[in-house]
């Protein structure tokens, strides 16, 4: 049976169309042909990214471990040092420690200096410094010794600093001098700030320098969370909130600390707006009027 033209038009249009169809098919399956190779290649890189992510892991344990190692031998080689040296050397050595904190200090003569050793100035400060290389407990004429050359040289503040440690008179009195105990703990203490400090980016040693969920944090949220703050540091902002001035002396009296770690405070106010900058005088300004 003939079929007619409009048949014949019909059955060719519609072997067109399978083709077309069939056509399509063949390139979908091979999209995703494609589709799963990649997510195979992609399983395979993350599994290898993870296990690079944990072989850096450990080789950063063990750059932690052998910089501990470091900053231990460095340490015990200073305090060696320090032990051997007579006691006009521990002024000097004191000195030029004092130097790397960031004061500027001078030497008393080696007769007649009244109980103070080095006159040292920071932010507008005057310290007087009396040093004592013992190898026993310093006693508490020391801390009177000190107290009364701070009265002479006119100093804000009175430092005794040791090889060794402090009685318990000593101690008692320098509470009431207001004098400054710095010994042989405080002193390393000031070794790994000034001497023994090795200098790596703190993003490197942090402990969340990998992360594991899908995104990193802002640079901010990172640096507020490895910043370690003062056990006093809200007390401080308190404080210089509800007193609306801001100086070295007003914490240590109400906070009933040192001096280093006061100016730390304020330094650390003044990072984030708290107070103004230090001008090289004793009072900062506060800048906001409410805590944060």
């Amino acid at each position: 049976m003939f079929l007619s033209r409009r048949q014949k038009y019909e059955e060719i249009k519609t072997q067109s169309l399978l083709q077309d169809k069939q056509k399509e098919l063949a390139m979908l399956e091979y999209e995703i042909k494609q589709l799963r190779e990649t997510k195979e290649n992609l399983v395979e890189d993350i599994f290898n990214h993870q296990q690079l992510n944990d072989k850096l892991k450990r080789n950063i344990g063990f750059f932690k471990n052998y910089l501990h190692d470091i900053q231990h031998f460095l340490l015990a080689t200073e305090l060696k040092y320090i032990d051997s040296l007579n006691g006009l050397e521990f002024e000097s050595f004191i000195s030029d420690l004092l130097v790397k904190l960031g004061y500027t200090t001078r030497v008393t003569p080696a007769s007649g200096d009244k109980g103070v050793d080095i006159i040292a100035e920071k932010s507008g400060y005057l310290f007087a410094v009396q040093c004592k290389h013992y190898s026993s407990s310093v006693d508490i004429k020391a801390v009177q010794e000190c107290f009364t050359g701070t009265t002479i040289y006119d100093c804000d503040f009175g430092i005794v600093c040791t090889t060794n440690y402090f009685t318990a008179p000593a101690m008692a009195a320098a509470e009431k001098t207001n004098i400054e105990l710095w010994d042989r703990d405080y002193l390393i203490e000031l070794l790994k700030e000034a001497f023994v400090k090795v200098n790596v980016p703190d993003s490197i040693l942090a402990d969340d320098f990998f992360y594991t969920h899908d995104h990193d944090p802002s640079p901010l949220v990172v640096a507020k969370k490895n910043e370690e703050l003062d056990s006093l540091y809200d007390d401080a902002v308190n404080l210089v909130i509800r007193e609306g001035k801001a100086n070295v002396s007003l914490l240590k009296k109400q906070l009933k600390i040192g001096y280093i770690r006061a100016d730390r405070l304020l330094k650390t106010m003044e990072s984030r707006g708290i107070v103004a900058y230090d001008d090289q005088t004793k009072q900062r300004k506060v800048i906001i009027k409410n805590n944060i």
